[in-house]
């Protein structure tokens, strides 16, 4: 008798046949289908019996073409035979307005299961919309030869609450809801071990999925090994937007929390949200269709375009290893965004970090003085923050590194904006040679760098008294770091503008602010990229390329 045929229109989607399959995958021994009642049914109630009870392949023309204003079991059962004993039992299955093998409504009010290992679980409600039986027979190869022809399986479906509990695990779930699902009828068997066959299985698979999306809730988890290391998790909500042909959706996972247990010591993961972008790949599908070869050269002719990743509100805290001590992070948020793909390669990027904050709780062995303990706060449990986007602009032929941005704390803080010119189309040829004749091609715009001190130098001169390397106050500290500055840009052979610069610079060091050096091309237009990599052997040749510029407002506000 065939395992898989039980319950099929139940046991299509999601959890019910995840569920099911320990069970039903033993030899079934006993199958019981009490009080089949059948109204106004193309099949007799003993034809729908035969078939609950493995007949399927018998009558699957005629399943597939069922009419009948209702069909309704009160009970179905499965027990299998073997150590494990399954038993999987259905209760009130009702399926009202069939129609040319279409089930208007199929509900189950409940599932259970259960074996003789301990595995017990209960599942449902369901509810299954406009479920086509001749749709999921061929996908089963129950039916004459389907491959590639989509399948609409059904227009939504309503999973109610699950529990599940084995003796090394206990999981729930408070519901699930389905979108509309077409999937092409693929044989997998015969297709297997064949490289070429297989491909083309896949192309065929992902040009046609279709998709309406999911939500589901309230997922948890936990369990211990062996050894008494637990795990637990809660996951609030899980989302995916609608599959397209050739588009993956974003997906979105919310409120999750992971806690793992080692040796009484308990680690923790957990996140606001977590967003997974949109993948574009119905490129991928016509360059597969058009034979491409999936090699080196065609290698970014099958990258999908991926639009990104974001996450909010992380907190992780790290177990005792002995050796550093226990570690708590925190992570305002992430982001990294991708747009406007040109030939396997993003035009736009941008990426984001919020406030990463890190904090140790030393262990005894790294508590060497307090002292120690205070240099290592020092330096970690300052908040770190940056943004920056890269963005390529067809019309103007330039890519703009808009305002790289560094900040840490209320300490210090970086800024860079930069452009490159000349960059045509052919940077993001395919023809490598292309590629890199149009690499050299690029030009340096103009370029400036704004750094902020608001007491980094006092931290610095604390870090220095905590380690010992020095005694100096924050202004002793500030006057030497101006003063070697000074010593390593100006000699007899330096220029008036090259000190100028240098001055304000020691400035900046001798009294912090904001400090802005910005360099325009000589010419007004741009550098070349050669001419601007040679200036790095001769540093002073910048002011020969570059209208240089510095520009230093006091930490009071007043412009020096």
């Amino acid at each position: 008798m065939n395992p898989r045929v039980p319950l099929f229109a139940g046991a299509l989607v999601s959890g019910i046949a995840l569920a099911a399959a320990p069970a039903m995958a033993q030899p079934v021994t006993t199958i019981t289908a009490e009080a089949i009642a059948a109204v106004d049914s193309s099949l007799e109630a003993e034809a729908l019996a035969a078939i609950l009870k493995g007949g399927i392949a018998d009558h699957a023309q005629a399943l597939a073409d069922l009419d009948a204003r209702s069909i309704s079991i009160p009970e179905l059962e499965y027990r299998g035979q073997g150590a494990h004993q399954p038993r999987v039992r259905f209760l009130d299955i009702a399926l009202e307005g069939v129609e040319d093998g279409v089930v208007a409504s199929l509900a189950i009010g409940r599932m259970e299961v259960e074996d003789a290992e301990g595995v017990a679980g209960s599942f449902g409600p369901f509810t299954i919309s406009n479920l086509d039986l001749g749709a999921v027979l061929a996908l089963s190869q129950m039916l004459p030869d389907a491959s590639g022809t989509p399948l609409a399986l059904f227009s939504a479906a309503d999973f109610g609450a699950a529990t599940l509990t084995t003796p090394e695990v206990k999981c729930s779930n408070e519901g699930l809801q389905l979108g509309r699902l077409v999937v092409p009828a693929i044989d997998w068997q015969a297709v297997e071990g064949d490289d070429q066959r297989t491909q083309e299985a896949l192309r065929t698979f992902f040009s046609g999925l279709e998709f309406d999306g999911l939500e589901t809730r309230g997922s948890a988890c936990k369990g211990m090994s062996e050894g008494e290391e637990g795990l637990a998790f809660t996951l609030a909500a899980f989302s995916m937007d609608a599959i397209t042909p050739g588009l993956w959706p974003e997906t979105l996972l919310t409120g999750f929390d992971m806690q793992v247990e080692t040796q009484g010591d308990i680690g923790r993961v957990a996140f606001g949200t977590m967003t997974f972008g949109s993948i574009d790949y119905a490129h991928v599908l016509e360059a597969a269709a058009r034979g491409l070869e999936d090699s080196f050269e065609n290698a970014r002719r099958f990258v999908p375009h991926f639009s990104g990743f974001s996450i909010t509100d992380i907190r992780a805290e790290i177990p005792d290893s002995g050796a550093y001590g226990r570690m708590r992070v925190a992570i305002d948020g992430f982001s990294l965004d991708f747009d406007g793909w040109l030939n396997g390669l993003p035009t736009g990027i941008v990426v984001e970090l919020r406030d990463q904050t890190l904090e140790l709780a030393l262990a005894d062995s790294m508590v060497q003085s307090p002292e120690m303990e205070s240099l290592t706060r020092l330096i970690v449990e300052t908040p770190m923050s940056y943004r920056g986007a890269l963005r390529w602009d067809r019309e103007s032929r330039t890519i703009a590194l808009d305002s790289f941005h560094y900040q840490w704390g209320d300490l210090a803080a970086f800024t860079l904006s930069a452009t490159l010119t000349g960059a045509s189309d052919t940077l993001f040829s395919y023809e490598e040679s292309a590629q890199l004749l149009s690499l050299l091609a690029l030009g340096v715009g103009p370029m400036q760098l704004e750094f902020t001190d608001s007491g980094l130098i006092e931290r610095m001169a604390e870090f220095e008294a905590l380690t010992g390397e020095a005694d100096t106050t924050p202004a002793q500290l500030r006057s030497q770091l101006a003063k070697q500055l000074v010593e390593e840009l100006v000699s007899d052979e330096t220029t008036p503008e090259m000190a100028a610069i240098a001055a304000t610079i020691a400035r900046f060091f001798q009294g912090g602010g904001t400090l802005t050096l910005s360099a325009v091309p000589a010419d007004g237009a741009s550098v070349s990229i050669h001419s601007f990599m040679a200036s790095e052997a001769e540093p002073e040749r910048l002011f020969d390329l570059f209208e240089i510029e510095a520009r230093l407002v006091s930490g009071s506000g007043a412009l020096d």
